[in-house]
């Protein structure tokens, strides 16, 4: 699973916290968005069309968005 995150998230902290209590840290593949307002990552864009962070794409190519329902998920 490959999940979207900026360092300053807040949001993308929430996920990491669950993702490491569940055990699950090993199989994400943390990739940082590096966006901002001006200069957009295309790559998160393609994932996520919104551009919003976190973002965690399954290994079905199935995204989903939202640190409530990324949490919820994990």
């Amino acid at each position: 699973m490959k999940l979207w995150y900026s360092p300053a998230s807040p949001f993308v902290r929430k996920v990491l916290v669950v993702a490491h209590e569940t055990g699950q840290m090993g199989d994400l593949q943390v990739t940082d968005a590096s966006t901002n307002a001006v200069n957009r990552n295309m790559d998160l864009v393609r994932d996520n069309p919104s551009g919003k962070i976190p973002a965690l794409v399954l290994d079905d190519g199935t995204v989903l968005f939202d640190s409530r329902v990324i949490c919820a998920y994990l």
